[in-house]
């Protein structure tokens, strides 16, 4: 190979290589959270994000149009790093799965009537969601909050997870 043909040849590589990289850079699904609200709430008040799923894959994702709050990990944690408290009813709701999943039953935490109804995002598309946070986590203590969530990736895109921006919302008296 000639001295002349080496750097073009390298060219050529490096392109290649960047335009893998570009590819790899965005994740095929992205969540992005916001508060419905704004970022101040009274102590008490209901805490709750909307939701936005980007399909940045080539293919045709299913999002679940009830229940679709079980397909979420929620991380909200204090101003000092500590995980909130977890509210009376995620404790029961909890207490429900582990018995259903100890039970073998295939559709736990699912509204059976109501199982299997998905909304179809081609690729490019977008779906929107709201989660109630304050179903799932004590924010009556006056503070600053930070939450992220997380989701199972969908069946279409294999396993895995993606995770949300963090939002915080400050609590007041």
């Amino acid at each position: 190979m000639s001295v002349q043909m080496k750097p073009l040849l390298l060219a050529a590589i490096v392109a290649v290589f960047a335009a893998q990289l570009a590819q790899c850079a965005e994740p095929p699904l992205t969540i992005t959270i916001s508060l419905t609200d704004g970022s101040v709430e009274k102590a008490g008040s209901p805490v709750a994000v909307s939701i936005t799923l980007r399909n940045h894959s080539d293919k045709t994702l299913s999002a679940s149009l009830w229940d679709y709050d079980y397909d979420y990990t929620i991380d909200v944690r204090d101003a000092q790093g500590n995980s909130a408290l977890e509210s009376e009813e995620a404790g029961r709701l909890r207490a429900e799965m582990d018995a259903c999943r100890n039970s073998r039953k295939s559709l736990c935490g699912r509204k059976i009537l109501l199982h299997g109804v998905v909304n179809q995002f081609k690729p490019g598309e977008s779906w929107q969601e709201r989660l109630s946070i304050t179903r799932y986590y004590d924010m009556s203590r006056p503070g600053r909050y930070t939450i992220q969530l997380e989701r199972k990736l969908p069946e279409e895109l294999g396993k895995g997870t993606v995770k949300s921006n963090s939002v915080t919302v400050t609590v007041t008296d």
